[in-house]
């Protein structure tokens, strides 16, 4: 999302770039270059990916200064934890107390009855990781396991295919409208032309094969004005302007949200208009110039919010616009050939400035960035819990770190012992990885069982099992089996897809491991091209190593 985010800030500043370019180069070069400037911002939102990887990028800039803040904030965070490290270090002399009294005392089955905290209150922490206990995900933990980039991408397609539908149903409706009330009156090369009452105003109308359609009320004028309205819609058949019509309302269905397509949808099309007055004023010729801006005030229609859903292209319209157009027409110009120079360099700079970034191109990046930033909290928390482990039998150090640290000791069941209190200081360090487990450890072996499930059916699919290893522990008996399991369904032609996956318990089985119970319903496609979904349920145990979480083994409970 970050990296989309990226484009869209480069894809935006790419169209005030034209704009500008625009602005200072109108009336210096020709309408026809002033149109094809258009042709630029189109490409950047056909193809949004990351064409040209410069250094200088405003998507590179920008994320190097985000990297680098991010980098700033951890080494501060870090430093800030080494300072009460070595603060907790100089209180440890002076420890007298201790902690077996307040161990807290068995219950009848067998577990610790911890002592309330000062406010009377008992931990939410504390009552997650009892041992054997299922849990289950409050909603703040459902939501944020949510695969909310799919959520997006799937809101954004159902939108935008709402929106296409209503172009083309407006389209459609507009051309079974024309064709039922319309009177054939010639041909203009090889474009037919028609007349018609349901049009205010001349246009150029159609997809595959366009005809110029005149309004019925236009007709009683003088022959020389009429021809004049004609070629008008003819140089938009020739100047293909029926396609570029098409491909506004195919970018408006795909990026509705954004404005700045909005923008450079208007502009084109009024750039279109002023091109096509300038190619009509060149086969007409000098001394019709006036009569044909005469002509355009005349005719000129009312505009239409509705308009840009329509794949026309109308001669005239009231407005800003038209006095514009007149300006244009009544002001004839002469163009330098060595303005193309500046224009042309002014152009590359802009592409160079703002196609570094790509939508989706650096996901493998932010999520190996997320996982670093997981290891390091982490590690983090296994040197405090490790810190507090040393020397427990002194008296007024656990009191004394709790309130410099905001840790409490005798809230966490882990480094309780059943009959002294504190776990020795030997048996924390003999562990894989020490640390205290939380309601994000839970959330995270989830994700993890979501991912493996993904990865296996991708080695299925793919016959590449090499992902395999990012989620299963190389060493267990589960990834040998996987991985064999899933070459032999890719060389039979068998393929995957997980319909749904869910955790339908998460409990802690130990010190160190998790176990996820999943419901899972699989599609499952043979070679002969039946296939079938079949429900299964899993017990599978995730432990900690190095700093990371790995699944060990997994076991059926489908029966």
């Amino acid at each position: 999302m970050a990296e989309f985010g990226l484009w869209m800030l480069e894809s935006s500043l790419l169209v005030l770039m034209i704009l500008g370019i625009r602005k200072a180069f109108t009336g210096k070069i020709s309408y026809a270059a002033v149109y094809a400037l258009w042709l630029v911002a189109a490409l950047r939102f056909l193809v949004p990916v990351n064409i040209i990887p410069t250094p200088f990028g405003i998507g590179t800039m920008v994320s190097d200064v985000v990297s680098s803040w991010k980098a700033s904030e951890a080494e501060k965070t870090q430093l800030s934890q080494v300072a009460g490290k070595d603060t907790a270090a100089a209180l440890m002399p002076d420890r007298q107390k201790d902690l077996s009294q307040a161990a807290g005392k068995k219950n009848s089955v067998g577990h610790i009855e911890l002592p309330a905290a000062e406010n009377g209150k008992s931990t939410e922490q504390v009552k997650m990781m009892y041992q054997g206990k299922h849990t289950t995900s409050s909603w703040n933990t459902r939501l944020k396991g949510l695969p909310w980039g799919r959520i997006c991408i799937a809101g954004w397609i159902s939108i935008s295919g709402i929106v296409l539908c209503f172009f083309v149903w407006s389209n459609m409706s507009l051309l079974c409208r024309l064709k039922a009330d319309r009177r054939y009156l010639g041909h203009r090369g090889n474009v037919a032309v028609y007349a018609t009452k349901v049009l205010q105003t001349p246009c150029l109308y159609g997809v595959f094969r366009p005809v110029i359609y005149l309004p019925e009320s236009l007709l009683d004028r003088q022959q020389e004005e009429i021809e004049q309205m004609v070629l008008h819609e003819y140089v938009h058949y020739l100047h293909r302007d029926y396609f570029w019509a098409m491909l506004r309302i195919l970018l408006l269905s795909v990026y509705w949200f954004d404005p700045f397509v909005w923008i450079a949808v208007s502009y084109s099309k009024k750039d279109a208009e002023l091109f096509c007055d300038e190619t009509v004023i060149r086969l007409l010729g000098e001394d019709k110039r006036l009569a044909y801006g005469s002509l355009l005030i005349q005719i000129a229609g009312e505009q239409h919010w509705g308009d840009f859903r329509y794949s026309m292209m109308p001669m005239s319209r009231k407005g800003r616009e038209m006095r514009r157009r007149i300006l244009a027409i009544s002001q004839p110009k002469k163009y330098s050939r060595w303005i193309a120079i500046p224009v042309v360099a002014v152009v590359s700079i802009a592409v160079l400035l703002t196609c570094s970034a790509g939508a989706g191109m650096a996901m493998g990046k932010e999520n190996s960035d997320k996982a670093a930033e997981q290891r390091t909290q982490t590690g983090n928390a296994a040197d405090n819990n490790v810190l507090l482990m040393q020397n427990p039998g002194e008296e007024g150090w656990a009191e004394q770190l709790q309130d410099h640290l905001g840790i409490r000791l005798m809230d966490n069941p882990l480094v309780m012992n059943q009959t002294s209190g504190i776990l020795p200081a030997e048996s924390m360090t003999a562990k894989t990885d020490p640390g205290e487990l939380s309601e994000q450890d839970m959330t995270d072996c989830q994700k993890l069982f979501e991912n493996y499930v993904g990865c296996f059916t991708k080695a299925v699919n793919s016959g590449k099992t090499d992902r395999l290893k990012t989620v299963v522990s190389e060493d267990s008996e589960m990834y040998r089996q996987q991985r064999n399991l899933a070459l032999n369904y890719h060389k039979r032609g068998i393929r995957e897809k997980a319909k749904s996956i869910e955790a339908s318990a998460v409990r802690v089985s130990g010190e160190y491991e998790i176990q996820i119970d999943s419901k899972e319903a699989i599609k499952v496609s043979y070679a002969d091209k039946s296939s079938k979904i079949v429900k299964q349920s899993y017990c599978y145990t995730c432990t900690r190593q190095q700093g990371e979480w790995i699944i060990i083994s997994m076991q059926d409970i489908s029966k």
